[in-house]
């Protein structure tokens, strides 16, 4: 579902992905968090990044090692549906909501083929 007022960049689907993240190696002097792995779920995902609910209160520019389930993007549950979809990610908005933290997360670093897949998947969800 995009809004048509939207100014993204690119077209997000309201969706909820199951995501792993972790803070990238080179933020871990800087932030300490009490979960080396944090689970939580998309809010929505497009091939520049996604959003996120958290538990932790994290500032823009972090960067995270991010990590989604391949297969909710798989039409038939093919190929490498073994594999997560990994990607380096930074934060680029932070606000509270409904008493966690909803982090939007651009995506720096991510496989050509994972971010088709993830366009593909857009497609299909607008």
């Amino acid at each position: 579902m995009v809004n048509k007022k939207e100014s993204r960049r690119s077209r997000r689907a309201r969706v909820k992905i199951p995501l792993r993240y972790s803070l990238d190696d080179s933020m871990k002097s800087m932030v300490t968090i009490k979960d080396a792995v944090v689970e939580t779920e998309t809010i929505n995902v497009s091939v520049l990044g996604a959003s996120v609910m958290s538990p932790y209160l994290l500032p823009p520019g972090i960067r995270l090692r991010v990590e989604m389930d391949r297969k909710a993007f798989l039409t038939d549950g093919s190929s490498g549906a073994g594999e997560p979809i990994r990607a380096l990610g930074k934060i680029v908005g932070v606000r509270p909501e409904k008493g966690k933290i909803r982090l939007s997360v651009m995506f720096v670093e991510i496989n050509p083929q994972d971010k088709e897949l993830i366009a593909a998947y857009v497609r299909r969800h607008l």
